[in-house]
């Protein structure tokens, strides 16, 4: 289990960072009146919904569950860091 959470804080930091990055450009096109697109969006709310989901399994033992969480969640970290440029 202790792998598991080391992999699961690697990722929040990964989740945070993203999401700082997205909050600014969010604004940024907010300000043109332009917006985020949906895919981009969907994967953020996939990577926190999966991300939380993971981080619960681990702190009740469910390493297989959440095993599979945190592998949905970095799909969609990937994603938007790609989307990124990162």
């Amino acid at each position: 289990m202790h792998e598991l959470e080391e992999a699961a804080e690697q990722l929040d930091l990964r989740a945070k960072t993203a999401t700082a990055s997205l909050s600014s450009l969010k604004e940024q096109m907010g300000s043109q009146g332009l917006g985020l697109r949906s895919d981009v969006l969907a994967a953020e709310t996939r990577m926190n919904h999966f991300l939380g989901r993971a981080q619960k399994e681990i702190a009740n033992g469910d390493a297989v569950s959440a095993v599979h969480d945190l592998q949905m969640a970095e799909y969609a970290v990937d994603f938007i860091e790609k989307f990124l440029g990162h």
